[in-house]
């Protein structure tokens, strides 16, 4: 092994260092990385345009009103979701949810199709919901949100979210495979609820567990 530098030597080489550092792409760098530790907020959602990262999570689909939503804000649960989906693109879960946003928003298909896209999309969230351990306060806000940005895509038919429901219809929820028939109690939904709008008759029911 050679000879240990000298302290002296340590302290011209670390000054080296610093005299090179670009103290504006640091602090850029140090905010990305930290971001909700060192603010307390969420993590800065992806500018619209800025990459592939940022198409992903509809930063060039949602306006302004959700992607610079303040904590306070009606649409800042649907931010804090899509920062958190930003952030779990690695997981398959992630990427699955991801992808079935971007087709139900990027490509023109008859309601009927673009409704079935749409429900597979709500059973994708919940799953990620779930497997993030995301607040459930969390979740029920961001559910009215996500379920209303949907809605938006058709022309005859909207979505709901039944996050508030406590006891089991028949009339409006059917039971996942692994829920307990006999139980009268929601425990979680699995997807969205769909209506037609016009005459707000049950199109699909949602999806439970009980």
């Amino acid at each position: 092994m050679g000879e240990r530098p000298s302290e002296e030597l340590l302290k011209r080489i670390v000054d080296a260092v610093v005299r090179a550092v670009d103290p504006a792409k640091l602090e850029r760098e140090l905010e990305a990385t930290l971001g909700a530790a060192s603010t307390g907020d969420a993590p800065k959602a992806p500018k619209a345009g800025d990459d592939l990262l940022g198409r992903l999570v509809l930063c060039d689909v949602l306006d302004d009103s959700i992607l610079g939503a303040a904590a306070g804000d009606k649409a800042y649960p649907l931010r804090v979701l899509m920062t958190h989906l930003g952030e779990s693109l690695a997981t398959d879960t992630g990427l699955a949810f991801a992808c079935a946003l971007n087709v139900y928003f990027r490509v023109a298909m008859d309601d009927e199709v673009k409704m079935r896209l749409g429900i597979e999309a709500s059973r994708l969230y919940y799953r990620f919901a779930l497997e993030r351990t995301l607040e459930s306060e969390l979740v029920a806000q961001a559910s009215l949100l996500l379920a209303t940005l949907l809605s938006g895509e058709l022309a005859r038919l909207r979505f709901e979210s039944v996050d508030a429901a406590r006891v089991f219809d028949s009339m409006v929820h059917e039971r996942a495979e692994d829920a307990d028939p006999a139980s009268a109690q929601i425990r979680a939904p699995v997807t969205f609820l769909c209506r037609v709008t016009a005459t707000q008759l049950v199109r699909v029911r949602a999806l439970v567990r009980t």
